[in-house]
């Protein structure tokens, strides 16, 4: 039974670990190889939701390379007065890219409280293994008797 505890709980490390980075894995991409431009913006459709409406908001960019991106994102509703406003965009190379400004709030929570969560799982086994922890014994040589 106790194996079977600590399988379980290197299994739910590993599980909050990979979630974890999963979730965080784009924030990570834009921090890391993001790159920043200026665009500008060439549509904004309204769209409804069940709960109210958003925008859909599609720009123009240009990359370091010459090359002309799309992009697209959901956005709250502004109104069609950015219509053909520059915007600052920030992208990855060959990759994904969003206006700045409008990071995944809920990617980066999720990430975080995973990865501290496996972390207290951790220290609580390291913690475990401490206190359950038994020196080995020690024997007693065999004392050689006396050579006369």
């Amino acid at each position: 039974m106790d194996q079977l505890r600590h399988w379980v709980g290197a299994a739910a490390i590993i599980a909050l670990l990979v979630l974890g980075a999963y979730m965080g894995y784009e924030e990570l991409l834009y921090a890391l190889r993001g790159r920043h431009t200026e665009g500008v913006i060439t549509n904004v459709e309204i769209v409804r939701k069940r709960r109210g409406f958003n925008d859909v908001v599609t720009y123009q960019y240009t990359e370091a390379d010459g090359a002309q991106r799309t992009g697209k994102m959901v956005a709250q509703p502004d109104g069609k007065e950015f219509l053909g406003r520059r915007v600052p965009v920030v992208y990855v190379p060959g990759g994904p890219s969003r206006l700045v400004g409008f990071t995944s709030r809920v990617d980066v929570v999720f990430c975080v409280i995973a990865v501290g969560i496996a972390l207290v799982i951790a220290i609580g086994w390291v913690i475990n293994a401490i206190r359950n922890y038994t020196p080995p014994l020690r024997r007693r040589k065999k004392r050689r008797p006396y050579e006369y």
